[in-house]
């Protein structure tokens, strides 16, 4: 954390991200929308492939809670996917001799653009609101 710290100030992104350590069964949302970016263990390095496994089929509920969120994972996995979620987007990942896959699940929009169902009247207040109170911070 420190070195993600140190490295938004360096970018001067510091006063717009919010970095913090939590296990992924007691974190929970601090706004209504945002980006979480996780990079569990895989159960090689840390743990077992077993103790991996069972982590990644336990984030149903950590799903459900950051519904309206972009959800952002790092795993060894090219077939990942998490308990109710939508399909991702994957990126590999070549780092030295590993290869990791980055996994992005986007928020399922309804049919009228809007987000859970929302009216597209709301979601273009939401946008309108957001664009004149500046940028999010997360």
């Amino acid at each position: 954390l420190k070195a993600a710290l140190a490295n938004a100030g360096l970018a001067k992104v510091e006063d717009r991200i919010r970095f913090f350590r939590a296990r992924a069964e007691d974190a929970a949302p601090f706004a209504e929308r945002g980006l979480v970016i996780a990079d569990p263990p895989y159960g090689k390095r840390l743990g077992s492939p077993e103790e991996a496994d069972a982590l990644y089929a336990s984030l149903g509920s950590f799903v459900e809670r950051f519904k309206r969120w972009e959800l952002c994972w790092i795993v060894d996995r090219e077939d990942f996917s998490l308990p109710n979620a939508s399909s991702s987007r994957r990126t590999k990942i070549v780092d030295g001799a590993e290869t990791r896959w980055l996994h992005r699940f986007i928020p399922v929009e309804s049919p009228s653009g809007a987000p859970d169902g929302q009216s597209g009247h709301e979601a273009s207040r939401e946008k309108s609101v957001q664009g004149k109170t500046g940028p999010k911070r997360y």
